[in-house]
């Protein structure tokens, strides 16, 4: 039997799709490399790495990760605010929020 992949948009995926990715695509989720697929992938806007790494079998990327080299197939482990990136976004919003309170209260004190 022939594999048969559709285009889904990133925001239907679930835990335990498969997502094929290649060269110049955007990681749409956090995923688990399970294949003896070999792939190169730039996380720097999430992780500030300089280098782009070497994603195979038994690695986990994060959903915003760019692809540099070669093709994959992974299983997707999180998606929205549950990735790696949804959770780093929720906590730079609740610490703008504290901020302000905080400087609400020292408005109101002085």
């Amino acid at each position: 039997m022939d594999d048969v992949w559709k285009t889904v948009p990133g925001r239907e995926l679930v835990r335990g799709d498969l997502v094929k990715l290649s060269l110049g695509g955007v990681v749409p989720a956090d995923v688990h490399f399970d294949r003896a697929d070999s792939i190169l992938l730039d996380q720097s806007m999430l992780t500030g790495e300089s280098l782009p790494i070497e994603a195979g079998p038994g690695v986990d990327t994060y959903a915003g990760a760019l692809v540099r080299r070669g093709e994959a197939t992974a299983e997707v482990t999180a998606t929205g605010v549950h990735t790696k990136f949804g959770r780093t976004a929720e906590l730079v919003r609740t610490a703008h929020a504290a901020i302000r309170s905080k400087n609400a209260v020292l408005r109101i004190r002085a």
